[in-house]
């Protein structure tokens, strides 16, 4: 059978956007199956010390001397304590697998954008480390607007803003981190409740993968990149 050469082309064509369409979901996937992962171990952490701090606090209640109603007060103190830490590591968690997903995706534009033999010159000079402003503005030059609706830039600089917190201030509002946690009702002084946001944040990080999955294969497509792999 006499293979025609546009045939040959246009297979190759659909192999080429089936390796990348499976690249971008196989990484929207590891990243929501990560969050849905710390979104359980935070359901039970906190059920966990909810529980617990339930069980003391009606031990306190049938406490008659003073001796026990401080240790319970003080293992109360230490229980909420551990509550909050445990919806600490589920968002700084939540927050790598965001950032992990988000450098896949800009690796996987490096890798298609240039001809193989210079694809490990480009990928050294790609390594350093992306903030969340870089991978808006990499992004938006490739022609997915991640400061503007679907995309909820807002949501997301918060959430960055609280995860720098927690892993730099111990989840503390002081003065290093007050100017930009105060946009959010944040005071000086003030201790993050995780409980406010750990979940707003795995639904935040689900809805901005799946959308720039969805965004990301339209324009390599549009861009006819996917042609460009001449070996």
């Amino acid at each position: 059978m006499r293979v025609i050469p546009h045939e040959v082309a246009l297979l190759s064509e659909k192999m080429k956007t089936l390796q990348v369409s499976t690249s971008i979901k196989s990484s929207v996937w590891l990243c929501r199956l990560s969050v849905n992962e710390m979104r359980d171990f935070h359901l039970h952490t906190y059920g966990y010390f909810e529980h617990r701090i339930k069980e003391i606090e009606q031990n306190a209640k049938k406490a008659k001397r003073d001796k026990d109603s401080k240790e319970d007060a003080e293992f109360l103190v230490e229980l909420k304590a551990h509550k909050n830490h445990g919806g600490y590591f589920a968002v700084l968690m939540m927050y790598s697998a965001f950032e992990r997903a988000l450098e896949e995706l800009r690796d996987l534009t490096l890798d298609l954008a240039i001809a193989p033999q210079l694809r490990d010159v480009v990928s050294f000079a790609g390594q350093r480390k992306f903030s969340l402003e870089d991978y808006a503005t990499f992004f938006e030059r490739l022609g997915i607007g991640f400061h503007r609706a679907p995309y909820d830039w807002t949501g997301l600089t918060c959430l960055r803003d609280r995860r720098n917190a927690i892993v730099h201030q111990g989840g503390w509002v002081n003065e290093i981190n007050y100017k930009r946690l105060s946009h959010y009702g944040h005071k000086i002084g003030e201790r993050l409740n995780s409980v406010d946001f750990v979940g707003k944040a795995g639904r935040l990080i689900d809805r901005t993968v799946d959308q720039l999955g969805k965004d990301f294969l339209k324009v390599i497509r549009s861009k006819n990149l996917l042609n460009n792999q001449v070996e």
